[in-house]
């Protein structure tokens, strides 16, 4: 399973390099701009969950896309260490409320692959928007990642 996980995390990171490019090249739309700040910004939330503190920015906020990068790597290097645990570390239990108050218990083996299948759903709404507006998705479909040789 770790494997696995590693390779997804790895494929996460390479599509939201590729969107930041993207973005970079030429700035987004606000839809674009709300999808991917709520992409970062739970991942965040849910590394906040694994270490019982309090989340830095809402569920849905408004980041620039410096914001967005910024806290990005630094979800990246937690989720990093996270990744380095042994299996049996993973399989730690967290206790958290989602943003609608209801309570729950989940591994952080579950959450760790909730967290890498959540951007691959709204990366798909981006690919959505974006073509919507006349751009070109930024292609990140798992099988170009792995096609790249990664």
């Amino acid at each position: 399973m770790a494997d696995l996980l590693e390779k997804l995390y790895s494929h996460m990171w390479w599509a939201h390099d590729e969107l930041v490019a993207e973005l970079r090249r030429q700035p987004p739309d606000a839809d674009t701009q709300r999808l991917f700040a709520h992409i970062v910004a739970a991942e965040h939330l849910w590394l906040a969950r694994i270490d019982a503190t309090k989340a830095r920015v809402a569920v849905w906020p408004s980041l620039s896309l410096d914001e967005m990068a910024a806290l990005e790597a630094e979800n990246r290097a937690r989720f990093t260490e996270l990744l380095r645990r042994p299996d049996d570390a993973r399989q730690q239990r967290v206790r958290y409320r989602n943003s609608a108050g209801n309570e729950f218990d989940n591994s952080v083996l579950e959450i760790l692959t909730h967290v890498a299948m959540h951007g691959h759903y709204h990366r798909g709404q981006i690919a959505r928007v974006m073509r919507s507006t006349g751009r070109e998705p930024v292609y990140t479909d798992y099988i170009g990642f792995v096609r790249k040789g990664r």
